[in-house]
């Protein structure tokens, strides 16, 4: 929605310098508060990682060095969408 609105703003504009529109609508604002929070220093990940169930453990690895979020965007990825390559 943030890239549409910021598509639609400059094309509102236009279209009122153009005279095909009397004025510009107001366009509300969006806030997103979603940064990311509660990092681990490696020595803390290390301990939590060892208390995780076995199965865990690879995928908070991936997060943790990544930085993406476990249930938001590694989980939803499926195998067609991941390259595992020998020479990474």
């Amino acid at each position: 929605m943030q890239y549409e609105l910021a598509v639609l703003r400059p094309a509102m504009t236009l279209a009122v310098r153009a005279g095909s529109l009397p004025a510009r609508p107001p366009f509300p604002t969006l806030t997103f508060d979603n940064r990311r929070q509660g990092f681990f220093e490696e020595d803390d990940f290390r301990a939590v990682l060892a208390e995780l169930l076995a199965h865990l453990q690879p995928l908070m690895t991936v997060g943790f060095l990544t930085g993406w979020r476990v249930r938001d965007e590694l989980c939803p990825l499926t195998r067609d969408r991941v390259e595992v390559s020998a020479n990474a």
